[in-house]
């Protein structure tokens, strides 16, 4: 896990206020395997649950730190310490993949970057985004991950799923490891039974509006190419929107920041 020493009751109240309270609760549904929701009836100990899950985690004590931490997300709301329930599912992030359950891991991550957005937030949650997005990419090639992201909408916005498709610098060819990606997406959606989705290109935050757009654009119609030749049935199914860097995952500088934030997101339906 990403450690540091246990704070105190006081210190770790201060540091939570570190975490923007618009994040307080994640504005998403529950629609995955977790089934994280909140709970009010025992708020008066979430910061207590949240430190003891800490403590637990930091032991290697998964299981305990699990359920502690469950606890403090599910009994945080607006009277607990500004950040809590968004501090709590960055160490249920942690949790999940300290026991190696990327799945659980991934979903946790959508939720968690939705919580935080692109608002300024504490460094440990900025290194634990990065580490679980390189550790959990692979799980959106699974048909499995794709059926439970498509029946999950928060206010009829269709859920996106960020592809870390692997282009040639610069251009909108797929390298070999990209044509491999291609294979194995096109099998798990036609597993997963998608019909229907829009790809969306993103770029880094290198060179100006006019490229960044035109290169998003032109990535996402070569996945979309992709994979209607793999899938012929998804022909005309397949829109395709270019972002340029107007939507990072990242806004801190750095090379692996921008390399995931070069992405061709899959919009489960009608965008």
């Amino acid at each position: 896990m990403i450690a540091r020493p246990i704070p105190s009751l006081a210190l770790l109240a201060a540091l939570l206020l570190a975490v923007p309270a618009a994040a307080q609760r994640p504005a998403v549904p529950d629609c995955n395997a977790d089934q994280l929701a909140p709970d009010p009836a025992d708020r008066a100990g979430a910061l207590a649950a949240y430190q003891a899950g800490v403590g637990h985690l930091q032991a290697g004590r998964l299981a305990e730190a699990d359920r502690a931490l469950r606890r403090a997300f599910a009994a945080a709301d607006a009277s607990a310490p500004p950040g809590l329930a968004t501090a709590a599912l960055g160490r249920l992030v942690e949790t999940a993949l300290a026991a190696g359950n990327r799945t659980t891991a991934w979903h946790r991550l959508r939720r968690l970057r939705t919580a935080v957005g692109n608002d300024p937030r504490p460094a440990w949650i900025d290194q634990l985004l990065l580490k679980a997005d390189a550790e959990t990419a692979a799980e959106a090639e699974r048909p499995d991950v794709l059926r439970s992201v498509a029946g999950c909408r928060s206010f009829g916005v269709a859920p996106a799923v960020p592809l870390r498709i692997l282009f040639r610098f610069g251009t909108a060819e797929l390298d070999g490891d990209g044509q491999a990606q291609m294979q194995r997406l096109a099998a798990a959606v036609q597993a997963a039974g998608i019909s229907r989705a829009t790809l969306r290109g993103h770029t880094d935050q290198q060179g100006s509006d006019q490229v960044n757009d035109a290169l998003s654009l032109a990535r996402a119609r070569t996945v979309a190419s992709a994979l209607a030749a793999a899938l012929p049935a998804l022909a005309g199914k397949l829109a395709v929107e270019g972002r340029g860097k107007r939507e990072p995952l990242y806004t801190a500088p750095g090379a692996e920041q921008d390399r995931l934030n070069r992405r061709v997101e899959l919009v489960l339906g009608p965008s």
